[in-house]
């Protein structure tokens, strides 16, 4: 636990952080799912290319998504949403930005 701390405490200097990295978000295959009463289901597929400019790496991600949206006030706004990571071997740190 102390290590993962200390990952958090001083990101800049760990070698595995790439707060610099760089993202494109392919979003497609949008279709609408069985949902309950007053809510709209839409399920869709996703990739997120991922460089790393310090390692000059890149990444590609995959995988699904569900999202659950409730009419409020006349906007719909997201009341659920799923993310399933399709991807077998993950070979650096993540950060939500990267999904």
């Amino acid at each position: 636990m102390r290590g993962w701390r200390s990952d958090r405490a001083h990101p800049l200097e760990n070698p595995r952080f790439h707060a610099d990295a760089r993202t494109a978000h392919i979003l497609g295959g949008v279709l609408p799912l069985e949902s309950p009463a007053g809510r709209l289901r839409l399920g869709s597929t996703w990739v997120s290319h991922v460089f790393f400019p310090r390692s000059r790496e890149t990444h590609a991600f995959f995988g699904l998504t569900e999202h659950e949206l409730v009419l409020r006030h006349g906007d719909w706004r997201v009341a659920k949403k799923k993310i399933l990571l399709q991807n077998d071997y993950i070979p650096t740190m993540l950060d939500v930005y990267c999904v």
